[in-house]
Formats: structure tokens, sequence, C-alpha cells
């Protein structure tokens, strides 16, 4: 999985580097075949943009985006909407699955 983290108009500090590598890791145990993740983090007046893309291969990407004046805060509410996102694919894949399973031909 190729991972792309760019931040600009703001410092890069070992703290918000290491919170975006833990939403990471928590994206991850979908078991879904992500093949490359982008993090967008953008400083602006009215606060710090966070933009998650995530390209899963035979499927079209999950792209979440989250403003907040804090970028904790924002990180926060963006890895919810992007796990309930994750959650929902995967359950589509899975019911996929189950229903092809149980075609019974007599």
């Amino acid at each position: 999985m190729n991972k792309n983290i760019t931040v600009k108009g703001m410092d890069t500090t070992e703290s918000i580097k290491n919170r975006i590598d833990e939403s990471i890791e928590k994206i991850e145990k979908f078991s879904l075949p992500i093949s490359s993740l982008n993090v967008v983090v953008v400083s602006s007046k009215t606060g710090i943009k966070v933009e998650f893309e995530v390209v899963i291969s035979k499927s079209s990407p999950v792209i979440v985006t989250q403003e907040n004046k804090d970028f904790f805060v924002a990180i926060d509410l963006l890895e919810d909407r992007l796990k309930k996102a994750l959650r929902r694919l995967h359950d589509k894949k899975v019911q996929k699955r189950r229903k092809r399973g149980l075609k019974y031909e007599d």
C-alpha cells in the first residue's frame, strides 16, 4: 500500500505524523485491498482541512474531508466518517459473496 502524506500551510510535527499513522492503522483492520492512501492536511484562515483518499482495487475511491479549527478534532471526526464509509463498503462486499453462495439449483 502506498501512503502519501501532504501538509500545506503549517509545520509537520511528530504528533501530527503519529496521529495520521494511528488513523491509517485503524483503517487497515477492514481487510480491504487498499492500493494507495493519500492524506492532505491544509491550513487556512478558517481552520485546518484534512482529506483522506483511500483507493481500493476493483472499487471506486473513498474520499472523506473534514474541516475544523483544531487538527486533532478534525482527524477524530474524519476517522469516524471514514470508518463508517469503509464498513459500508466491506459489508456490501461480504453481502454480495453470501448471496452468490446461497443459490440453489434443483
